[in-house]
């Protein structure tokens, strides 16, 4: 993950935004990635 990308929801609505992403050893080099989502219903 790539920071600046878009987080996507189910339905390929943009719901938010990649702060950093790295890939992730203990994953086999996944990528892994922090983000902030907006608009989230409780």
């Amino acid at each position: 993950p790539r920071p600046g990308k878009n987080v996507l929801s189910i339905d390929g609505e943009k719901i938010g935004q990649l702060t950093s992403g790295a890939p992730s050893p203990s994953l086999g080099n996944t990528g892994v990635g922090i983000g902030y989502i907006s608009g989230v219903k409780e």
